[in-house]
């Protein structure tokens, strides 16, 4: 979803998500999301500075600020990727938005607000259902019935991780996929 944050002489300006909700990051952690900024039909349109404000701005950072320009259906566009970083030192809700601000002073400055909650550092629960998973019999070199397996965080800090892998001698035998597999980290509840 994209919001229409601004507008040139010309064209539009707009900027996804509309909101980036970082959800409950324990304090010490921090945790990336992408944002992103696109112009359509306002010639060569450039951010001079990205920012933050509000109580709880220094909590958040810029990273990996990738732009590029080009045409599309005959109007010139440009478009911009980076992540935002979520770094709590201290736990609570957290009031903080990110302003984009261009280098042609007749476009307005874009504003995204962030929604976060620290809270104090505490292990991640994971709760995996059905366990053990059970499998029908099968004869060699057939496939079983597949499982579902729900995995929930059920702790109140978000649970990251890096990789889904099956382990133990007997690996080679089983596989798996779902939407887990392409993720980060999973939000509370």
């Amino acid at each position: 979803q994209s919001l229409a944050i601004a507008t040139c002489s010309t064209g539009s300006v707009t900027m996804t998500p509309t909101t980036l909700d970082f959800g409950s990051e324990a304090t010490g952690n921090s945790l990336a999301l992408t944002a992103n900024v696109r112009s359509q039909g306002c010639d060569d349109l450039q951010i001079d500075t990205i920012g933050f404000t509000g109580n709880d701005a220094d909590d958040f950072s810029v990273q990996n600020q990738k732009c590029y320009d080009g045409e599309w259906e005959g109007e010139m566009f440009t478009a911009c990727q980076f992540n935002v970083v979520f770094s709590p030192s201290i736990a609570g809700s957290k009031e903080a938005s990110l302003n984009v601000v261009f280098t042609d002073t007749n476009v307005q400055a874009a504003t995204m607000p962030l929604q976060a909650t620290a809270v104090d550092p505490e292990a991640p629960q994971i709760n995996v259902s059905p366990n053990p998973i059970v499998f029908d019999t099968v004869m060699v070199d057939e496939s079983a019935t597949p499982q579902t397996v729900t995995v929930k965080n059920t702790g109140d800090v978000n649970l990251q991780f890096d990789t889904i892998t099956l382990t133990g001698t007997d690996a080679a035998e089983f596989s798996f996929y779902g939407e887990c597999s392409s993720k980060t980290f999973m939000r509370p509840g």
